[in-house]
């Protein structure tokens, strides 16, 4: 991001960076790490108990509609979905979806990495597919053994460490 908007400064080009915060789709995501756990009885940590998620193809449509939003200086917008996800609340849904009661550990800490999607949100509109559907289609998922990239976000470390 640094070298994108010093290269942009440098030359007077254009840019837009778009600072995706996790998005989700049903072989990656945390609405996906999360679903697996609570399928597979493993315990939650809800340490990191709120999160933003956006669904990977309303991510790539607001990429897609965002060359105009390009200026110079470079502008910087947070992408990820509007609303704040409880994790807690998402195992609780998936749990009941699936027969399957969920497995907690920790206790949700009173910060998180949220980002803010208002600037993104006044130019581009909200994303169209709410996440409640997400969460829908990933209960489903988990339970017709849909595949994975095996790849866990990590979306509970808090120190930074991927």
């Amino acid at each position: 991001e640094r070298l994108a908007d010093y290269a942009a400064r440098s030359t007077g080009a254009q840019l837009c960076t778009l600072r995706l915060f996790y998005a989700t789709e049903l072989r990656y995501g945390i609405i996906h790490d999360i679903a697996w756990r609570v399928w597979t009885g493993e315990p939650i940590d809800v340490t990191m108990g709120y999160v933003n998620q956006i669904w990977q193809g309303d991510a790539n449509a607001y990429l897609a509609r965002s060359f105009p939003l390009c200026t110079d200086p470079p502008t910087t917008l947070n992408m990820t979905g509007e609303g704040v996800l409880s994790v807690r609340a998402i195992a609780d849904r998936i749990g009941a979806a699936v027969g399957r009661e969920p497995v907690f550990v920790g206790h949700e800490a009173d910060t998180a990495l949220l980002g803010d999607t208002t600037a993104l949100v006044e130019r581009l509109g909200s994303p169209e597919t709410p996440m409640d559907d997400v969460i829908d289609w990933m209960a489903h998922w988990v339970t017709i053994g849909g595949t994975s990239h095996g790849k866990p976000t990590k979306y509970e470390s808090r120190t930074g460490d991927f």
